[in-house]
């Protein structure tokens, strides 16, 4: 009798980072690698990691002084990448590998959004606010997660909008730091695992 080799029932969940993880490697060592592992670890999924493409190299800018040289590669990367995914929306989202669930951050976010009608978890995602972007789901799958000051994240129709809370002291300065605290929030987190027991976990 030849050996069968057992296939694995383990659920699969795609997680897609938002920008600024386009340098090789990034995506591995930061706090959404971290997330992913501990999400699987918690519910025994195999969760994996999907890495959209930067478009190319930010643009050659004489103007260095200090502090302006950050702010605006900075803002230089998130234009360049918006405007990279939703010019190629399809493309990437056709990408996705098939799963039982999909968490996406920001522009991460819009790339689920038009993949599919399974279960989606969108934290900070401005996809509403994009007139052109057609969502696959019409809402009642999808929980949207927007932190109490993230500027970016958007209401979503039909979805179960949650409004998440950890005060940041920093995001009262800089409120772009409640735009990143998704993957590191403990409440964010239980909320996702609450998404997942109800639509996807297995007996």
């Amino acid at each position: 009798m030849k050996n069968v080799k057992a296939v694995s029932t383990r659920p699969v969940v795609c997680i897609v980072h938002g920008v600024g993880y386009q340098e090789p490697g990034s995506v591995e060592t930061s706090s959404v690698a971290r997330f992913a592992k501990d999400f699987g670890q918690q519910t025994g999924a195999n969760t994996t990691l999907f890495q959209w493409q930067h478009p190319g190299p930010l643009p050659a800018d004489p103007r260095n002084t200090f502090l302006f040289k950050y702010v605006r590669e900075a803002v230089d990367e998130i234009i360049m990448d918006f405007s990279y995914v939703l010019f190629n929306l399809n493309m990437i989202s056709a990408q996705l590998p098939l799963a039982d669930l999909y968490i996406g951050h920001s522009a991460g976010g819009i790339i689920v959004s038009v993949k599919t009608d399974r279960p989606q978890i969108l934290m900070g995602c401005p996809v509403q606010m994009i007139n052109s972007v057609r969502m696959c789901s019409n809402g009642a799958n999808v929980l949207n997660l927007m932190h109490y000051r993230d500027p970016v994240a958007s209401p979503v129709n039909s979805a179960e909008n949650v409004i998440t809370y950890e005060p940041l002291l920093t995001s009262v300065v800089n409120p772009f730091e409640a735009h990143t605290a998704y993957w590191t929030s403990s409440e964010v987190m239980t909320q996702c695992l609450r998404w997942y027991d109800r639509y996807v976990r297995r007996a």
